[in-house]
């Protein structure tokens, strides 16, 4: 009887470690769900900077970058600056970008990706931004 209820105990304390671990994972590793409204469409977006392929930023135009300095809503942008962007060892680049933004303010970004497959942003390009957490943009180039 002594072992069956021993079995039920290191059972229990699995059980119980394996959620504990579970939700620490969850609060280590937040991902960001960000609804946005514009007119009538609505744009549920999200993103989990820990789980993001960072190699394929920027794939189609679009990316995800971090506010450095500045604060935003949905908007749209010119790029200003390209600056410090040498790889590191992983081959990714963190490029600094200044955005003057449509209401003549400015916000600083970095951009992490991979510029032998997706190229740096480039000064006097129109960009959108729409805003995935407190410090992460989708940034979508406006190719015309």
């Amino acid at each position: 009887m002594r072992s069956v209820q021993k079995s039920f105990f290191v059972a229990g304390a699995l059980l119980v470690g394996g959620i504990i671990i579970g939700f620490a994972e969850v609060l280590h590793h937040p991902s960001s769900v960000t609804t946005v409204s514009k007119g009538s469409n609505t744009t549920t977006v999200s993103f989990n900077p820990t789980q993001f392929n960072w190699q394929e930023n920027g794939a189609g135009g679009q990316r995800y970058v971090q506010v450095i300095q500045g604060s935003l809503t949905a908007t749209g942008g010119t790029v200003k600056t390209d600056t410090d962007c040498t790889a590191d060892s992983a081959g990714l680049s963190h490029c600094h970008n200044v955005i003057e933004l449509d209401n003549r303010s400015q916000i600083t970004v970095i951009d992490t990706h991979n510029m032998s497959k997706n190229p740096c942003l480039n000064p006097g390009e129109r960009v959108n931004l729409q805003p995935v957490s407190q410090s992460f943009v989708k940034l979508v180039v406006v190719f015309n």
